[in-house]
């Protein structure tokens, strides 16, 4: 599940940054640099950072892993190279 929510999110980026390329919002991907929405830009990618390490600090004894199975190797294993 948390792979199709990985790859749905994916798409919904590669659209919003077709949909700001396209409409003239940002006139290239590489624009960032040059124009004045790049220190907006990086202020949103920190607050994002700070986000998720405040939820992973809050959640990290739900984290923790448990007692590992004998399965969990072949899950992991098999579960990354369908990653790749």
């Amino acid at each position: 599940m948390a792979r199709l929510v990985g790859v749905v999110h994916y798409g919904h980026a590669c659209i919003l940054g077709t949909l700001l390329t396209r409409s003239g919002v940002v006139s290239s991907v590489h624009a960032f640099a040059q124009s004045s929405i790049g220190n907006y830009f990086v202020g949103f990618l920190l607050l994002v950072f700070a986000v998720c390490l405040v939820a992973y600090v809050k959640n990290r004894d739900y984290l923790k892993s448990r007692e590992p199975t004998r399965f969990d190797g072949f899950r992991a294993n098999r579960d990354s190279c369908l990653t790749i």
